[in-house]
C-alpha cells in the first residue's frame, strides 16, 4: 500500500511519502522516502528571508506611526506554485498588503482592492504583492491558496512562513511589525515607509494611505 501525498499539500504532511511494502506476511518492511519535489515554495515548508531590520508593531492609536521614513525589509519567498517572489524595497513604490484567510474582514476588503486596482485608485504603475500570512488548518477558508483563487486574486503573492504558533503572523508579517488584519505597507522610491494601515478600508482611506506617492515613478 502505497500513501501519496500531492506536492501542494507536502508542507502539510512534513514532505513524506510512507510505503509499506510486504516481504513477507510475518515480517512486513515499512520504508520511508522522502516525496518528489517540483521546486520551491510550498514542496516543502514554507520559508521567507529576511534582509535588514524589523519594523515596530504598527499601533493605529498612536499619533505617528515611527515606522514612517525607516527602509523597509526585503523579504524573498515563494508563491503558491513554487515560483520566487521577493519583495524589494530598493524597486519601490511598493504596496504590500497581508492578507488571512480565517480574516472575514480580509475577504470583505480584497475584492474592493481588486477594484480599486481596476479603477485606477491603486495606480497600474504600483507594485502589490499581496503577503498570504497567519495560516492555519483550524480557519475558515483554509487552504489559503484556494480561497485566494475563489476571491479571483491574480495578482502577486508571497506564501508566508508559519512562525510560533499556527495562526500566528509568519516571517514576513513579523518583519514588517504587523499586528492585525488586513495590514498595508506603503514603500516610497527611497525604499522607506511612506504610511501602514491596519483593518478594513475605504476607498477614502485607500486615497488617504497613498497620498504620499508621486504621480507617476
Amino acid at each position: 500500500a502505497t500513501l501519496r501525498i500531492d506536492a501542494q499539500l507536502a508542507d502539510r504532511a512534513e514532505g513524506l511519502i510512507a510505503a509499506v511494502v510486504e516481504v513477507d506476511p510475518t515480517e512486513p518492511t515499512v520504508e520511508t522516502v522522502v516525496a518528489p519535489t517540483t521546486g520551491g515554495g510550498n514542496s516543502e515548508t514554507p520559508h521567507a528571508t529576511i534582509a535588514g531590520d524589523a519594523l515596530p508593531a504598527f499601533d493605529g492609536t498612536a499619533g505617528t506611526d515611527p515606522a514612517v521614513g525607516l527602509p523597509a525589509p526585503t523579504v524573498d519567498g515563494f508563491d503558491y506554485d513554487g515560483n520566487e517572489i521577493r519583495i524589494d524595497p530598493t524597486e519601490g513604490p511598493h504596496l504590500v498588503m497581508f492578507q488571512v484567510h480565517w480574516c472575514p474582514h480580509c475577504a470583505a476588503n480584497l475584492p474592493d482592492i481588486q477594484q480599486w486596482m481596476a479603477d485606477g485608485t491603486i495606480p497600474d504603475w504600483l507594485q502589490v504583492t499581496l503577503v498570504s500570512t497567519a495560516e492555519t488548518p483550524d480557519g475558515d477558508n483554509y487552504p489559503a491558496e484556494q480561497w485566494l483563487q475563489e476571491l479571483g486574486w491574480t495578482g502577486r503573492v508571497l506564501e508566508d512562513a508559519p512562525q510560533g504558533t499556527s495562526g500566528a503572523a509568519g516571517s514576513a508579517g513579523v518583519a514588517y511589525g504587523a499586528t492585525g488584519w488586513p495590514y498595508f505597507v506603503v514603500i516610497g522610491v527611497d525604499g522607506n515607509v511612506l504610511a501602514r494601515a491596519s483593518g478594513e478600508l475605504s476607498v477614502a482611506d485607500m486615497e488617504e494611505l497613498l497620498a504620499g506617492l508621486p504621480d507617476a515613478p
